[in-house]
C-alpha cells in the first residue's frame, strides 16, 4: 500500500513531500495529534511574505482540532486565519475582526455584534458583510455622514458615542449634557 513520505518546512509553515511540494490539509489532518502542541505553535508564527495561496496555506489548516490556545495564537498572528478554522466561536470571530475588521469577509453570516466590532475597528470593513443589520447600516452612515446623529444620538452605546465623537470631535455639541 503506497506510503506518503512527508516533512515540516520551518521556513515556510508548511508540509512538503519529499519533492518540497505542499501537502493538503487532508493529508496532514489525520496525524496532526502525532505533533507536540509546541510544534504547532512555532508553525503558526510562519506568515508568507506575500500572502497565503491554495498551495501555501497556514499551519492552522493542518490541525485537526486545534486547541483554543492553538487558536487564538494563530488569530493573533493573522486574523484571516480565522476562514482556516473549522466552525469558530463567537469570541473567535469577534476577536479576529477586533484586530482586522476586514477579517470579517471570511464569516458566514456574522452576528451584529461581530459585524459593529469589525466596522468599529475599520469603518471600511461593511463593505465586507453580505447582510449587514440595520443597525450596522445606520452606526456606518453615522461615522460617514455626521447629519442624522442627533436624532437618534440616544439609540447607541455609551461606547459607540465615544467611537463616533472619535471619528469627529466637532459632533459633541449635538449631545445634551456630556460626560
Amino acid at each position: 500500500f503506497p506510503v506518503t513520505i512527508f516533512q515540516f518546512h520551518f521556513n515556510t509553515g508548511q508540509f512538503m513531500d519529499e519533492q518540497d511540494k505542499p501537502l493538503a490539509p487532508d493529508l496532514v489532518k489525520p496525524i496532526s495529534k502525532l505533533f507536540p502542541e509546541r510544534l504547532w505553535e512555532e508553525a503558526v508564527e510562519f506568515i508568507p511574505d506575500d500572502g497565503y495561496t491554495d498551495e501555501d496555506l497556514p499551519a492552522i489548516a493542518y490541525v485537526d482540532n486545534p486547541s483554543k490556545k492553538l487558536k487564538h495564537r494563530s488569530i493573533e498572528i493573522d486574523p484571516t486565519t480565522l476562514a482556516y478554522i473549522e466552525n469558530p466561536t463567537e469570541e473567535e470571530k469577534l476577536y479576529a475582526v477586533t484586530i482586522w475588521g476586514p477579517t470579517i469577509e471570511y464569516i458566514e453570516d456574522p452576528s451584529e455584534q461581530v459585524q459593529l466590532a469589525a466596522v468599529k475597528n475599520d469603518v471600511e470593513s461593511i463593505n465586507h458583510i453580505k447582510n449587514p443589520t440595520e443597525r450596522v447600516i445606520q452606526y456606518v452612515h453615522l461615522l460617514k455622514n455626521f447629519s442624522n446623529l442627533p436624532s437618534v444620538i440616544n439609540s447607541y452605546e455609551e461606547s459607540e458615542i465615544c467611537d463616533i465623537l472619535e471619528y469627529n470631535g466637532d459632533m459633541i455639541k449635538h449631545i445634551k449634557n456630556p460626560t
